[in-house]
């Protein structure tokens, strides 16, 4: 309870998951009543995945992630984003390696990537954000992100020991830009989609 994301036009909500299961998967995810929709999955055992929400409206509660299956350790991570464009993002997905290549196409785009392997050693990225790491159950999962100013080819690396591993990415694009209409009767000096005199 209280968890209260920012909501409304241009928002969008974002859970990064890894787990240790070999027939659990996420079924679904929930913000209140509102459910959420999968990016990707990358499953091998040790398993990652990445879910959003556009535009979620105010709720009571938090976010539930909802997995099939037998029972399963999992780390699990939320990011409550702004001016972000609605749909679905570029995503990317490996096994067997712990670097990760995915093309954003829009500058300021938000890249969000997780990874989980076999064993409980000490683990990183060079993502200049981490939203979580630890371990879940025999394996261990880290999160991370970062804002990527310019469009092109992306490579994120663990520090891992590539032990049954599984990683996945996916790039959040801005939304569009609106123009200032400077004077007159429109006139919509600071950008939010009405005019001033309203």
């Amino acid at each position: 309870a209280g968890f209260a994301p920012a909501t409304g036009e241009g928002t969008k909500l974002v859970v990064a998951a890894s787990w240790e299961s070999g027939d659990a998967e996420i079924t679904n995810a929930t913000y209140g009543s509102q459910s959420f929709t999968e990016a990707v999955t990358r499953q091998v055992g040790r398993n990652t995945s990445i879910w959003y929400l556009d535009e979620p409206v105010s709720a009571s509660g938090d976010v539930t992630v909802w997995f099939s299956g037998s029972a399963t350790e999992s780390l699990i991570g939320v990011l409550s984003l702004q001016n972000t464009a609605a749909g679905d993002p570029a995503t990317a997905s490996i096994t067997g390696s712990t670097t990760l290549g995915i093309t954003t196409t829009v500058k300021d785009s938000l890249v969000v990537g997780v990874y989980t392997e076999n064993g409980n050693a000490s683990l990183s990225s060079d993502f200049a954000n981490t939203l979580y790491t630890g371990n879940s159950g025999s394996s261990v999962g880290n999160a991370g992100y970062q804002q990527e100013a310019v469009p092109g080819a992306k490579t994120y690396t663990w520090s891992a020991a590539t032990n049954s591993c599984a990683a996945v990415a996916a790039s959040f694009p801005p939304a569009l830009f609106r123009q200032p209409i400077v004077g007159g009767d429109d006139a919509d000096d600071d950008a939010d989609g009405m005019a001033d005199a309203w």
